[in-house]
């Protein structure tokens, strides 16, 4: 019997983390088509070390392998399966380009992930040759790992018929298991000003770029990439020399507005304001958390727990004219103002369900409509019209986007995929949004899909002049702990800012500027800082201290 541990070189106790590291690294020697090593020997050595990694990779097969080795003369015991297939999966399996106009270009990306046995080869297969779209680009995940591949999508539909729709696919296949995702456009007619490409920059000069950094094999209409580099590095650059530099002499005409934050003393919680412009701070003398000013600046929500269950509140911006809004059980959260002001959204939680309050903050006395949620929801956001709000709900261990048009409070789906945090674009056009594989973006509609970054992140967030998107992300941190990042809304020159932790953040009116929060997060309270970062210079400052890592800004 072989001795599949001694063939990776790796100990019998070796997590399956270590046992995936090295047979990545194995690969990358004696794989035929992309290894340092060739020959039939390196083959032969390859389909060893491909056995080993499916027996010893998979709980099961493992434990009946271990059995079996400890015990040689024990017939009883089952010999190793043979490995497993691989099973591409592609996510999302349908691409919707929209309507384009006869000038236009777009790009969107899917992934592609393998959820079985190890593979050699992968290829794709295009329905058309000399089609209307390319494969344009291959990105590997930025953590080193083979899976999951990031593959961009360009149409061009230049040869194409004005007032048609158009549908094709392109099959992915893993060692011959496929796996098929499918392709639609409606063309318009010319536009004088549309020769600018959907979310992203113009790739005409991009095109298959990508055959410079991996090996490419064409075959009639199919590409064939064999275990591809990796093409973006694991720490990507970071602005002004790879952190923040401390200064104290932020420019006077960025730095103004004011913002309001939880302090946390003696087990009691309340509201403070501090001007950037005279660096002036205050206590409310309010007692509440979660604070949010609503557009005008003339009042503050917050929520506050004085009389025993959570309740909603409003004030004035110096802690005055003190109203109760709610009086119900349950916890409350996810605030949020309209942009007129005129109505203010929470969500309500009772046991394992959740309720939508909007509260119509100019009648009188306060009216409320309420709608009920098919799982627990997190956060509510406005759409800049005021006419839709995105809800973050939980349903099943899955956390889906929904939307909601207002006044009727109509309910779908606007993202089917584990995703949450979701933030409008200053336009309203576009939607970014969190999962556990990156930042998306997609209009209103849930169509123009695009995967703009490879890990796991939260809170992604516009700036105000829509050129930027901020996030929270653990990718290549040595410790377990978000740092914030920072990208052009097309998700190119990915850059991190922060090197010390990042809690949350929000962007200033101007959007050249933000409010970062870093600290101790699991000491009670929270001990964190609040700092004020200038993204074209990389300079920060030390503003304030809190005990609750959310700042809402008045612009």
């Amino acid at each position: 019997m072989r001795d599949y541990y001694d063939l990776l070189g790796v100990p019998p106790d070796a997590s399956i983390e270590e046992i995936k590291k090295v047979y990545r690294a194995l690969a990358k020697v004696y794989h035929p088509d992309s290894g340092t090593l060739k020959g039939e020997d390196a083959h032969k050595r390859m389909v060893l070390i491909n056995e080993a990694f499916a027996v010893l990779s998979d709980p099961k097969s493992r434990e009946k392998y271990d059995l079996s080795r400890k015990h040689p003369s024990d017939t009883s015991a089952p010999s190793a399966p043979p490995p497993s297939p691989p099973q591409p999966i592609v996510t999302p399996p349908h691409l919707d380009f929209g309507t384009l106009f006869t000038e236009q270009e777009a790009v969107l990306s899917f992934t592609v992930d393998n959820q079985g046995g190890p593979a050699s080869e992968i290829n794709f297969s295009l329905s058309a040759e000399d089609s209307w779209y390319t494969i344009s680009n291959i990105r590997e995940a930025a953590n080193g790992a083979t899976y999951p591949l990031e593959v961009e999508v360009t149409v061009e539909v230049t040869v194409l018929a004005a007032g048609q729709s158009y549908s094709e696919w392109i099959d992915v296949s893993l060692d011959g298991v496929k796996a098929r995702l499918t392709l639609v456009v409606d063309v318009a007619g010319p536009k004088a000003d549309a020769a600018k490409p959907v979310v992203g920059n113009n790739r005409t000069a991009y095109r298959l770029i990508v055959a410079l950094v991996v090996v490419v094999t064409i075959i009639g209409v199919g590409v064939t990439w064999p275990f591809i580099q990796q093409v973006i590095p694991a720490n990507l650059p970071t602005l002004s020399g790879g952190g923040m530099e401390d200064s104290s002499a932020i420019a006077d005409s960025e730095k103004h507005g004011q913002v309001v934050y939880t302090v946390t003393s003696n087990g009691q919680s309340t509201i403070h304001l501090f001007d950037l412009g005279n660096s002036k701070n205050q206590s409310l003398n309010v007692d509440g958390y979660a604070p949010s000013w609503s557009p005008d600046g003339s009042r503050i929500a917050f929520i506050s727990k004085k009389t025993g269950a959570s309740q909603v509140y409003i004030s004035d911006k110096s802690g005055g004219d003190l109203i109760q809004i709610t009086e119900l059980a349950g916890e409350k959260s996810g605030l949020s103002w309209s942009p007129s002001g005129s109505k203010l959204a929470f969500l309500n939680r009772q046991d394992q369900t959740g309720d939508l309050y909007i509260v119509d903050m100019q009648a009188v006395p306060f009216q409320s409509s309420v709608y009920r949620l098919a799982g627990l929801a997190s956060e509510v956001v406005w759409s800049p019209n005021g006419k839709i709000l995105l809800i973050s709900v939980e349903e099943s261990g899955l956390r889906r986007i929904r939307k909601a048009t207002i006044p009727d409070g109509q309910m779908s789906i606007l993202a089917d995929f584990d995703s949450w945090n979701p933030a409008w674009s200053p336009d309203g056009q576009y939607v970014a949004m969190a999962s556990s594989s990156g930042v998306y973006v997609m209009n209103a509609e849930g169509k123009e899909q695009r995967r703009l970054t490879t890990t796991q992140t939260w809170q992604p967030s516009w700036s105000s002049d829509g050129r930027f998107i901020a996030y929270l992300s653990d990718n290549g941190n040595e410790q377990p702990r978000p740092e914030l990042w920072l990208m052009d809304s097309n998700g190119r020159n990915q850059r991190r800012l922060t090197a010390s932790g990042c809690w949350g953040y929000a962007w200033s009116s101007t959007g050249y500027s933000l409010t970062l929060t870093s600290g101790d997060i699991a000491s009670q309270p929270p001990e964190l800082q609040a700092w004020w970062y200038d993204i074209e210079t990389g300079q920060k400052e030390y503003i304030f201290d809190l005990n609750e890592p959310s700042i809402s800004w008045l612009h």
